[in-house]
C-alpha cells in the first residue's frame, strides 16, 4: 500500500482508492465516501460511491446536525460510528435521525479521521443501508485497525501531495468553457462538498441564486447529480 500511493500529482486519489478498497475486503456496506478535512469541515471529495439523492440531501440540509462530522469528532475521536453517538434526547440528533436517516433509509454508519503530515486529515465515511444491521463491534475494531494502518501511510504522502490541487477550478474551465464565471464558483464549491448554504456564506449569494446556478451548471454540462460532480469531474472525464 505505502509504496503504490508515494509522489505524483494524483496520489491523494489513489491513496483514497487503496483505503476504501481496503475498507470493502473488511466490511460490507452501501455507500463509501472519501474527503479532505480542512479547518474542521468536508472540503475535497475524493472518491464518492453513494445514492445521489442520499448524497445531496445531506450536503444540502444535513451536513451540520450529523453527530459524525468533522466539527463533532475531531480532535478526538479517529474512528466513531452513528450508532454508538446517536443521541436522540438531542434536538439536532432528533431531527437528524427523523428528517434524514429515516427518509434516505440510512442504518448506520462509521466514520475514520486520518490525519495528513499538513495538520489536515482525511476522512472516509461507510455506510449502512436499512435493511443491514448495524455495525458491529468486531467490525467497528476492523476499521479502527485499518485507520491506524492509513496513518501510518499518509505519512509517506508529504505535505506537497495532501495540499488541495490548484487545478481544479482552472480543469472545470477546460472542460466547460460554457460556464460564466460565477457558475465555476458554484461548480468548484460542490466539487469540494460545500452544500448550498455554505456556499451562500462563502459567495456571497442568496440561496435562491445557488439554486439557478446549479440548474444552469447541470443543464450545461449534463451531469445528472451533485454526485457526479463532487465525485471529480476531471477524474471522470480524463481519466487517472
Amino acid at each position: 500500500m505505502t509504496s503504490s500511493i508515494q509522489g505524483g500529482a494524483n496520489a491523494h486519489r489513489r491513496f483514497a482508492h487503496h483505503v476504501t478498497g481496503l475498507a470493502r475486503c473488511l466490511v460490507p456496506a452501501s455507500g463509501w465516501i472519501f474527503y479532505r478535512v480542512r479547518d474542521a469541515r468536508i472540503d475535497d471529495l475524493l472518491l464518492v460511491d453513494e445514492r445521489a439523492d442520499r448524497f445531496d440531501a445531506y450536503f444540502q440540509d444535513f451536513q451540520q446536525l450529523d453527530p459524525l462530522s468533522p466539527q463533532a469528532c475531531l480532535p478526538r475521536d479517529a474512528v466513531a460510528s452513528l450508532g454508538q453517538r446517536l443521541t436522540p434526547a438531542l434536538a439536532a440528533h432528533a431531527r437528524y435521525y427523523s428528517d434524514f436517516m429515516q427518509p434516505y433509509r440510512l442504518c448506520d454508519a462509521v466514520e475514520l479521521y486520518i490525519p495528513a503530515p499538513s495538520g489536515e486529515c482525511f476522512g472516509l465515511s461507510v455506510l449502512r443501508d436499512a435493511g443491514m444491521p448495524a455495525f458491529g463491534a468486531a467490525e467497528v475494531a476492523s476499521l479502527a485497525a485499518l485507520q491506524r494502518l492509513a496513518a501510518m501511510a499518509a505519512d509517506t504522502l508529504g505535505p506537497g501531495d495532501v495540499s488541495r490541487p490548484p487545478a481544479t477550478r482552472a480543469s472545470l474551465l477546460r472542460l466547460y468553457p460554457e460556464l460564466t464565471e460565477r457558475e465555476l464558483d458554484v461548480a468548484h464549491a460542490v466539487s469540494r462538498g460545500m452544500g448550498n448554504k455554505e456556499i451562500c456564506r462563502e459567495e456571497g449569494m442568496a440561496l435562491s441564486t445557488v439554486k439557478t446556478h446549479l440548474q444552469n451548471i447541470f443543464r450545461k454540462t449534463g451531469l445528472r447529480s451533485r454526485t457526479e460532480l463532487a465525485g471529480g469531474v476531471e477524474g471522470r472525464r480524463s481519466g487517472p
